[in-house]
């Protein structure tokens, strides 16, 4: 396991319309709707990059990525019209550690920042109720400062530093079935597609409906890559819709 991969997938923990907090209501008529919503996405990570020539893999857990973690913003916005709507996703954070693997001694860092902005068009007659398709912008940005000292005797350290950068069209659609008075379930699959090699991900969210909002617990997979990251991602996310 090492810890560029660590870091990395920590950044990718965000990407975050990837997980639709929205509240479901009905307000047909009437100004829009508004939601903010802090969350978080526990989640597993596979990594993939090359090191001093050599493709260096790992799986790692949740857990393992907390304690490097200086420090992170995870937020989604959402408004929503009778026909149409809109909503956004930034996640911006900083972590940093140094890990020794059986393999690979690394100190590093990584500073990484993620923006989704889409338009949602609504063809149901209430509103964040049955269908929904969106299209929009998804931007991730990666700067990683690593030096690597592979464990193989008399072989020289590497420092290396990756700073991509890809935007793409972001292309999907969700649906949200309504199970009770305070339940309701979301499904939601996309895509991206321009400067990245392809990003796919799809979620499933139940929400339970309080007085001041909604709680919001799901599962989310994303499958990003690029031409110097591959990661896949998935795991249980929880969070809180503040509604207004």
């Amino acid at each position: 396991m090492n810890s560029l991969s660590r870091w990395s997938g920590f950044a990718s923990l965000a990407a975050l319309a990837m997980v639709p907090l929205h509240e479901a209501r009905a307000a047909d008529g009437q100004a829009w709707d508004w939601s903010i919503a802090p969350y978080v996405w526990a989640s597993s990570v596979t990594s993939d990059i090359r090191v001093a020539g050599q493709p260096v893999q790992s799986e790692v857990e949740f857990s393992d990525l907390i304690d490097a973690l200086d420090y992170g913003l995870l937020m989604h916005a959402e408004g929503q019209g009778d026909d149409f709507g809109m909503f956004a996703d930034l996640v911006y954070m900083k972590v940093s550690d140094e890990k020794n693997g059986e393999l690979i001694r690394a100190d590093a860092s990584l500073t990484s920042t993620l923006f989704e902005l889409a338009l949602v068009w609504s063809p149901g007659a209430q509103r964040n109720i049955g269908f929904e398709g969106f299209a929009g912008l998804r931007y991730i940005e990666n700067k990683v400062d690593a030096t690597f000292q592979l464990a193989t005797p008399n072989q020289p350290s590497e420092r290396r530093i990756v700073d991509p950068s890809t935007a793409d069209f972001l292309l999907g659609a969700r649906y949200t079935a309504k199970l009770s008075d305070r339940w309701s379930a979301t499904f939601r699959g996309d895509g991206s597609f321009g400067e990245s090699d392809g990003t796919y991900g799809a979620a499933v969210l139940l929400q339970y409906q309080t007085s001041g909002g909604a709680w919001a617990f799901g599962y989310r997979h994303l499958d990003y890559s690029s031409d110097a990251l591959d990661q896949v991602l998935t795991g249980p996310a929880v969070g809180y819709i503040f509604k207004f």
